[in-house]
């Protein structure tokens, strides 16, 4: 009896330790117009709540183990107490989800100059005044989430989740790194202000003087893996997007689409290949981001895999696709490509659903014609570059004696142009 009762104790205790649960921190800043006098335009932010929870409730959220931080409650103070809290709450092998939709700014680099453009990127909080409004600018710069800042709050909370769980950030605002044709994209942007420096800011002055090492930290294996999904480069604007006259961030209505084509076998990789079609459609001038340490594994605390070098297509028709790769990737005119389904890792054990050959490249985009019509045109595919059709150019090769002398009379030679196959 007392033996069952000690297996029952260590059944228990190791069902407990490997309990998972999914959390999710929602900031959404709209009213910014809230407090007169400092110059945040009001955005269409909490909108993307109605897209948001619903998917995350698909994927096993509980609305208990959701919070929403909106509006008023995202002052700074309000976001460090989340990030906190959340932190606390986080056990281990927890799968754990933070989006974020506001403005964002870019803010003079602190001492730390770890920028080299001497700039950091920082959420906008509620509140906070914006740098044409500004009368104090070491006061005011306190109102704005630098990354630095950002980045320690996701640290410990990866560091509560451990290594068998996961942290997915989505950032929907600017500066950050079917449905949709009733879409458009609108002319509100969020953020697009002059960087907000001080007076004695020098452009770029980070990047001679740099005092912390460009190169990536080494990664503690006890934390969980990370990803973030930026909704634009560093340097880019985040458009929103109008539905039915109803203002949307152009991310978080493509997370929502892209949620829907996850399968159990999709990696995080995978799940930003629909979100880029997506975006492709909703911002063409925008440019999402992917970044960190978990990109390869599969969804909700899953296995790494490894991903051959691919593309991700997208098809015009049944017969013409577009890559997202070009010269500068080794993707020239006549080559040869073979299309899979997305997240396809081997393609020995894959299915080929098409074949085609580049008809036009660019630096970094590229046209194909295809000779197996797609039999699904609403969804993005990878490309394999089979074989490669790449023009060597007439190289001029001058010949002169190491003596001086001219009689050897060497005169101009031609290396002819070839193509590698």
């Amino acid at each position: 009896m007392k033996l069952l009762s000690i297996l029952c104790f260590t059944l228990f205790f190791t069902l407990v330790s490997q309990a998972q649960t999914k959390r999710a921190l929602i900031v959404a800043i709209s009213n910014y117009g809230g407090e007169t006098g400092k110059g945040w335009k009001t955005i269409s932010s909490v909108n993307d709540t109605t897209f948001l929870l619903p998917a995350l409730h698909k994927q096993g959220f509980d609305n208990k183990n959701i919070s929403l931080v909106i509006d008023e409650k995202a002052t700074i103070d309000g976001l460090k107490a989340a990030f906190e809290s959340l932190a606390n709450s986080t056990k281990l092998n927890d799968i754990v989800v933070i989006h974020i939709s506001a403005h964002g700014e870019q803010i003079e680099d602190d001492s730390n100059k770890d920028e080299l453009d001497g700039l950091d990127e920082s959420i906008v909080t509620y509140g906070a005044i914006s740098p044409f409004h500004s009368k104090d600018y070491e006061k005011d710069v306190l109102n704005y989430l630098r990354d630095d800042q950002l980045e320690k709050y996701i640290n410990a909370v990866r560091k509560a989740a451990g290594p068998k769980g996961d942290v997915l950030v989505f950032m929907d605002n600017c500066h950050s790194g079917s449905g949709t044709r009733n879409a458009q994209t609108s002319e509100i942007v969020r953020g697009g202000q002059n960087p907000f420096v001080s007076k004695n800011y020098k452009p770029g002055s980070a990047a001679s003087d740099l005092t912390v090492s460009r190169e990536s930290p080494k990664e503690d294996p006890s934390f969980a893996p990370y990803i973030v999904i930026s909704a634009s480069r560093a340097e880019e604007l985040n458009s929103e997007i109008k539905i039915d006259g109803k203002g949307y961030g152009s991310l978080s209505y493509a997370v929502s689409r892209a949620f829907e084509n996850m399968h159990s076998t999709s990696t995080y990789q995978g799940f930003f290949s629909y979100v880029q079609t997506q975006m492709g459609e909703l911002a063409p001038k925008q440019h999402p981001v992917i970044e960190g340490n978990g990109t390869q594994r599969t969804f909700w605390g899953g296995k790494f895999v490894t991903a051959p070098t691919h593309f991700i297509v997208v098809p015009e028709d049944e017969t013409f696709v577009t890559l997202n790769g070009g010269i500068i990737s080794g993707i020239s005119e006549g080559s040869i490509i073979h299309i899979y389904p997305i997240d396809t890792y081997d393609i020995t054990k894959a299915k080929m659903v098409s074949k085609g050959v580049i008809s036009s490249s660019s630096n970094y985009s590229a046209k194909a014609d295809l000779s197996i019509p797609l039999t699904n045109t609403k969804t993005p595919y990878w490309a394999f570059v089979e074989s490669v059709k790449f023009p060597v150019p007439a190289i001029g090769v001058s010949f002169v004696p190491l003596d001086g002398e001219t009689s050897l009379k060497m005169g101009q030679q031609k290396l002819i142009g070839a193509s590698l196959e």
